[in-house]
């Protein structure tokens, strides 16, 4: 079915708002659109009873209590949480309800939902009312948003079920001849999970033989993505050479910014960073070709990777396709500029420039201990990175990072490139503005 965007305006009035409710305008494939910003308070408290919902993810919740969400346009969000024990199936998943998030169309709230609520009028309210906002901040980036502003999509009910503070289940609904097909989505929030299919709808698409580069409507790169594609094309097969990878693990989504500000917008962290698992990199036009790809295809080593942020990102910045010299970049670092860094464990993200060690470090235990060696140290999660480094190497990380330095310090990698140069400025020029 052919989803289109549209904004419905229903004759059903929610409880007091903002007259001067503030609208968020944007610019998509389909067209101009708007997002409003979402409310709640202690008047949209209710308790529920025989709410049902059915399809490929069954569920009925017989009593519980409903906070709402609402704009200027009506409801669009509910979160529900049974008040007595509550099983769902679907599949060949099952589990007790913890809660459900809800996000609709207000058309939806008035066909499903309305008559199964009542005003709650008991002393808990407030803390219910809590409880549903900590689950709506939680949840509102799965589905159509930006920051607390929120948009919806005609006959399109999306949601997430929880059965535990760290496994979720979403669910998407879509109305063809009045009734919902379902597709649902299991993942652990700390483990990361895929993101729901429906975000990628709101962005243009260039697609190449191993990516699909997802950008906003007005994207500084919409005239020139073909070139800056290509690019990171060239990286991701070098990955894949280097590595030694058969990539058989579909194609990797990129979705690209034009800045920091730009991604929280869309209520994201800073720029950039890779879900291994969803196969996707969240980047700023201006990053390193390689660096979050490199994330993506490492972790197909093995569907694992070491939890230590100086191995994990010495070899994205190794990869990163820059043409730098790392080693190069290393020695001048240590032996000239003289600062000094401890990169190992919780220190590497405390050294402003860690990266660029890091992947000199990284590059010095493949090219003395072999990369099958260093694959295989790389590709585990059973470990911390201390004892990692005995169990793969037979020598304690200060050992190693010894045997480093002093290998640096006898080789000549000439001078810096000015593109090196450039770079170690720029790290420079930010570490002196945050000293100020």
């Amino acid at each position: 079915m052919l989803v289109k965007l549209l904004l419905i305006i229903i004759s059903f009035s929610p409880s007091q708002v903002p007259e001067n409710e503030e609208l968020i305008k944007m610019e998509t494939p389909q067209g101009t659109i708007y997002a409003y910003k979402l409310h709640h308070n202690e008047e949209d408290v209710y308790t529920i009873k025989n709410f049902e919902y059915k399809g490929k993810i069954n569920f009925r919740i017989e009593n519980g209590y409903c906070v709402l969400g609402k704009t200027i346009k009506g409801y669009t969000e509910a979160i529900i949480f049974p008040s007595e024990k509550t099983e769902f199936k679907a599949d060949k998943f099952k589990g007790d309800i913890l809660y459900v998030y809800f996000r609709f169309p207000p058309d939806w709230f008035e066909n499903n939902l309305k008559d199964k609520i009542k005003k709650f009028e008991g002393k808990n309210k407030e803390n219910i009312l809590k409880r549903g906002i900590k689950i709506s901040e939680e949840n509102i980036r799965f589905f159509f948003h930006v920051r607390e502003y929120v948009f919806w999509i005609e006959n399109l009910t999306g949601g997430v079920l929880a059965t535990g503070p760290d496994t979720q289940y979403f669910f998407i609904g879509t109305l063809e001849n009045k009734e919902y097909t379902l597709e649902l989505f299991p993942f652990k929030r700390r483990k990361g999970g895929k993101l729901s299919p429906y975000f990628e709808k709101m962005w243009n698409l260039y697609e190449t033989k191993y990516l699909k580069v997802y950008y906003p409507e007005n994207s500084i790169i919409k005239d020139t993505i073909k070139e800056w594609t290509k690019r990171r094309e060239e990286a991701f097969e070098n990955i894949c050479k280097f590595l030694g990878i058969d990539w058989k693990f579909g194609k990797i989504k990129i979705f690209v910014f034009n800045d920091n500000e730009q991604a929280k917008m869309y209520g994201l962290k800073p720029l950039g960073f890779a879900n291994p698992m969803d196969n996707s990199v969240f980047t700023r036009v201006d990053q390193t070709p390689g660096h979050e790809i490199a994330h993506v295809v490492s972790y197909r080593i093995k569907g694992k990777r070491i939890n230590s942020s100086l191995i994990n990102n010495g070899l994205a910045t190794l990869l990163d396709n820059t043409g730098r010299n790392y080693h190069r970049i290393s020695k001048y670092l240590l032996y000239e500029k003289k600062i000094e860094c401890n990169i190992l464990g919780e220190n590497f993200r405390k050294c402003p420039f860690g990266y660029f060690l890091g992947a000199s470090f990284v590059k010095f235990l493949i090219d003395k201990y072999g990369l099958e060696k260093f694959k295989e140290f790389f590709a585990q999660e059973d470990y911390d990175e201390e004892k990692a480094f005995e169990n793969f190497y037979g020598k304690k990380g200060e050992e190693l990072i010894k045997e480093w330095k002093e290998f640096l310090k006898k080789k000549d990698f000439g001078k810096l490139s000015e593109k090196e140069e450039r770079i170690i400025n720029k790290i420079e020029k930010l570490i002196n503005k945050k000293d100020t």
